[in-house]
């Protein structure tokens, strides 16, 4: 597992908040929301280098997944997310921890959806986590702003280009 290239420095903001960028969110149906959930993902996905991972994402990103393809994938995902999971007892490894994280947001990305769950957001705070952990882990002290280039990926999805 590599750390990745990007810096943990901030980004330009834009008009868009957490509030707003949840509700929006909230709003895309359940297809969508694992479409952009998987966008927020790829922004971590060298924090990871399960190849189950990759594999997930592209299979949300391909559309149409079948309701069988989901639990397989999700099912595959938590034994990711078991297998990176750091004890209590034991002192953190924070690139075991952000690798975690990623198999988390990946997880959200294909959970069961549920009217109450709003998945897009629940990837998007794992995926900030990981990234924190990455921060972390190449002692950065000032953390990235993951935050703005979600609000980024969010808004050109809502608003394409051409």
């Amino acid at each position: 597992m590599s750390l990745s290239t990007r810096s943990c420095g901030t980004v330009p903001t834009t008009t868009m908040d957490d509030n707003i960028f949840r509700t929006l969110l909230r709003d895309l149906n359940t297809a969508k929301q694992r479409t952009v959930a998987a966008a927020f993902v790829e922004s971590v996905l060298p924090l990871c280098s399960d190849p189950r991972i990759s594999t997930v994402i592209a299979l949300v990103k391909r559309g149409n997944v079948t309701s069988q393809e989901l639990e397989a994938a999700h099912q595959m995902v938590n034994a990711v997310r078991l297998e990176s999971f750091c004890p209590s007892e034991k002192e953190t490894d924070w690139q075991i921890q952000f690798g975690h994280f990623v198999s988390r947001a990946v997880l959200d990305c294909v959970k069961p959806a549920r009217e109450d769950i709003n998945l897009a957001w629940d990837a998007a705070m794992n995926v900030r986590i990981a990234r924190t952990c990455e921060c972390i882990a190449l002692g950065d002290r000032i953390l990235r702003q993951e935050a703005e280039i979600q609000y980024r990926i969010l808004s050109d999805f809502i608003h394409p280009q051409g």
